[in-house]
């Protein structure tokens, strides 16, 4: 009798065994999907593919060099023959922006009697291993005191690297110089004298 029950207890735990085995099996498949699901997710939303999907932009310049080509008075049509790509207008407030890349941009805007252009500048594509911006507290301590600086001054001085047009208006523009390492200074010039009369680092 002790034998039967003996035998019956391993025949139940046998059956057991296989449902947890069963069941541990089950689970692995599971568990193998959804790490299959997340790597075909992440390939989707990699940088590869964003990249392909900016490079649906086909703009004929970047936003520093298509700076370089367009002035405030120039047209709309104008601005979008030098850019290559069609404008997106804002009814609103009658403002037109350009976009270049996924990171680059220029808009067009009213201001006062004439237009403003503005850009939105990747660093990265205008960056310099020339240009030193050690210079900034002295450039900022005599702005404060006083003294005049000057665009050339400013060139001069960051080793002869001209600065990239990031906004331009009627009475001043603003020229950006980016370092190395990403680090940017930004410099307020009057057209009238090509003075500086704001100097920023960031």
């Amino acid at each position: 009798m002790a034998q039967e029950m003996q035998s019956k207890k391993n025949q139940t735990d046998q059956k057991v065994n296989k449902v947890a085995l069963g069941i541990a099996a089950a689970a692995g498949v599971i568990l193998l999907a959804v790490i299959v699901i997340g790597v075909l997710d992440a390939i989707q939303s990699s940088p590869e593919q964003s990249l392909v999907t900016e490079e649906e932009i086909s703009a004929n310049c970047t936003a520093a060099v298509c700076m370089e080509k367009i002035e405030i008075t120039d047209g709309v049509d104008k601005i979008t023959e030098v850019i290559g790509v069609e404008p997106e207008v804002d009814e609103e407030n009658g403002s037109y922006k350009w976009k270049i890349s996924s990171k680059e941009s220029i808009t067009r805007e009213k201001s006062g009697e004439s237009y403003s252009l503005s850009a939105t500048v990747d660093n990265t594509t205008i960056k310099s291993d020339t240009v030193d911006l050690s210079v900034f507290s002295d450039l900022r301590s005599e702005l404060q005191n006083g003294e005049t600086v000057t665009y050339d001054d400013l060139v001069k001085r960051l080793n002869g690297v001209e600065g990239i047009a990031v906004n331009k208006a009627e009475t001043s523009n603003l020229y950006k110089w980016v370092d190395k390492n990403g680090q940017a200074l930004t410099a307020t010039i009057r057209n009238k004298d090509g003075i500086c009369t704001i100097i920023a680092l960031r």
